[in-house]
């Protein structure tokens, strides 16, 4: 099933596997734990690189 939402935290709960676009490039690949929101919003905003805060 493919799911496409703005709403984190549906994602967070409902997905087993997240790809995040940014710039029409997926910025990053989450899968299990790896979901949460933090996680979800630094690619999504352009910061794939940064470390978690």
């Amino acid at each position: 099933i493919l799911l496409h939402s703005t709403e984190i935290p549906e994602l967070v709960h409902q997905c087993d596997r997240v790809l995040v676009l940014y710039d029409g490039r997926i910025a990053a690949e989450l899968e299990g734990d790896a979901i949460t929101e933090p996680a979800i919003m630094r690619p999504a905003l352009g910061h794939a690189g940064e470390a978690a805060a």
